[in-house]
């Protein structure tokens, strides 16, 4: 197991390595809290990235823990964050969260870098254990991330010496227990994401729009924006391509287009946040309702917060 790679998980006083919680707030972040706290493990410190831009029943959530962590002697979950959040990003260049185009540049700006800044320059730790909730069913990611470190494809602060550690596989923990373990608790966990994710799922999307109608109108706007932005550039370009070729622009090669140092026009295939269709598209053609509650297909909470 990865934990056994691991001779500082040893705990022998003052002397063990600071244990660092990546909370998501979601259902295996929760789990691992319940379990740390099962087995007797306290953590030093729990860490959420706050995008600016996750459900309220996500904030709700985690005030609910932090009244828990508090009675069971454990650290509140401290927020941590860029100055300008993801969604004031996105909402500010029109633009769309990095997984629209295939890339997941936004969980490395926005999630991974704002605790990794915190830990070195707030807290000033160098060496520590960095608890991050990937699953059984995620093996595969956990082993990457493993070999980017070993490989120095993951580059960290000057003397910095973290390493992962991967409970729920060590565990052996699967999403059914790791619901099981925060209900155990009173927690009614839910996906943690952003409201707008590209990676949101239909009935997501549809739950989300029944739900929170303030909150898909704003990911619909930077749909909007993104395609009035794509429609602009692409009749900026048409019209410089005009200018240079005529109306023989279409038939030039790139190599005609290089020479004259001219972008050839392109409409953009992104469609929108579901990166080759659009959730106003699919809002406007979609089924009836879907049940609120569903366990199946719910990747919403019920937003309690009183214990």
């Amino acid at each position: 197991m990865i934990f056994e790679e691991y001779n500082e998980f040893i705990w022998n006083g003052k002397d063990k390595l600071p244990l660092i919680v990546s909370f998501g707030a979601g259902v295996d972040s929760t789990a691992i809290l319940v379990k740390l706290y099962e087995i007797g493990m306290r953590p030093d410190y729990i860490l959420f990235s706050d995008t600016g831009a996750e459900r309220p029943d996500i904030y709700q959530h985690i005030k609910r823990v932090d009244k828990w962590l508090e009675k069971v002697g454990f650290p509140k979950v401290t927020r941590v964050g860029n100055k300008v959040n993801l969604l004031d990003e996105m909402e500010k260049a029109g633009d769309l969260p990095s997984l629209a185009f295939g890339f997941k540049t936004c969980s490395q700006k926005h999630k991974i870098a704002p605790q990794n800044k915190y830990i070195h320059n707030d807290l000033k730790i160098l060496k520590y254990v960095n608890i991050v909730g990937y699953g059984t069913g995620e093996i595969d990611r956990a082993e990457k991330s493993l070999r980017s470190i070993k490989d120095g494809k993951i580059k960290f602060y000057k003397g910095e010496d973290k390493k992962l550690w991967f409970p729920l596989i060590d565990w052996k923990l699967n999403r059914e227990d790791c619901k099981a373990l925060s209900r155990a608790i009173g927690f009614c966990t839910s996906k943690s994401s952003c409201f707008f994710c590209p990676a949101t799922k239909k009935e997501e999307i549809s739950i989300l729009a029944e739900e929170y109608p303030d909150l898909i109108e704003r990911a619909l706007a930077l749909e909007d924006k993104f395609k009035a932005k794509q429609e602009e550039r692409y009749d900026a370009e048409v019209e410089e391509a005009r200018r240079c070729f005529g109306d023989r622009w279409q038939l030039m090669s790139m190599e005609d287009y290089e020479e004259q140092n001219v972008k050839f026009p392109q409409k953009s295939t992104v469609k929108g946040l579901g990166r080759n269709w659009s959730w106003r598209g699919f809002l406007e053609s979609k089924p009836d309702k879907l049940d609120m509650f569903n366990d199946v297909n719910s990747g919403i909470g019920c937003g309690c917060i009183d214990l």
